[in-house]
């Protein structure tokens, strides 16, 4: 029994560019007729303080003419905060909104969880508090199961990226009001799933190899993409939308340029 008590159920309601480490590929269909019908895309806004999941439905030969879905997590919420831990005794993660109950509860101590774990990747951060308690659990892990400290981090980040792709599942399953599996004939835990991760650009090989590891190792197929990449098509598409819904021919303003800095946007 762990001293956390039982853990909490799911909430119900990767290729790579020149930058980034590879996550686990599938051999390239040779024809159109031989890729699925149906693939399922999850892309994670995988932030420092909060994270954030939507998703759209690919049919094969169609082009993708839909927004995004956001993932609602607990009350409905949009985003999940960065918290994170390793309940030993139960082989289990806790995470997000399930976790933020138990510190309210005062069944968990702030000071035991890893708060924003996304800050110990980053090369300069090694003294930060998520960096240290995040060392405390791999020095536990280590006792638990031999684990060093690269592999402890990798389990972490392996076992929240699969509890994320689980519970976009469970909400997938019971999600109607506009859904594109409402009528579908098929059983959405069975398409076919790419998940495609945010990093920063400020990352190192390092980091983006743990974050590669972890996603290969929950079984997870699809590529990590820079955060100013990810931004930079996000104003693409806007602008171009603009400029269509103007009748203007020529995509945004020819005089305006954009420098994309890691996540944020320099006029």
């Amino acid at each position: 029994m762990s001293k956390y008590g039982t853990a909490p159920a799911r909430v119900k309601h990767y290729k790579r560019n020149s930058a980034e480490p590879k996550t686990k590929t599938s051999t390239a269909p040779e024809s159109l007729e031989d890729s699925p019908e149906h693939i399922l895309r999850i892309e994670f806004d995988y932030g420092t303080v909060n994270l954030r999941v939507a998703y759209h439905l690919k049919q094969r030969g169609a082009q993708i003419g839909c927004e995004p879905v956001t993932v609602k997590f607990v009350n409905n919420e949009p985003d999940s905060p960065m918290i994170l831990l390793f309940d030993i005794d139960q082989d289990t993660l806790l995470w997000g909104n399930d976790l933020e109950r138990l510190i309210l509860a005062n069944t968990i101590s702030r000071d035991e969880a890893i708060v924003m774990p996304k800050l110990a990747l980053y090369s300069g951060f090694h003294q930060s508090p998520a960096a240290q308690t995040l060392a405390l659990q791999s020095e536990a892990l280590d006792a638990r199961w031999g684990f060093d400290a690269r592999s402890a981090r990798i389990r972490l980040i392996q076992n929240h990226l699969k509890q994320i792709v689980d519970h976009t599942m469970d909400f997938l399953s019971v999600w109607n009001e506009g859904s594109a599996f409402r009528d579908a004939a098929f059983d959405v835990h069975d398409i076919e799933k790419e998940v495609y991760i945010s990093v920063p650009q400020a990352w190192g090989p390092e980091s983006n190899e743990v974050m590669a590891e972890a996603a290969n190792r929950a079984s997870l197929k699809g590529r990590l993409v820079l955060e100013p990449q990810c931004v930079a098509v996000y104003m693409m598409v806007k602008d171009k939308e603009c400029a269509d819904h103007l009748g203007n021919h020529q995509m945004g303003d020819k005089n305006k340029q954009c420098l994309f800095v890691d996540a944020n946007v320099v006029q």
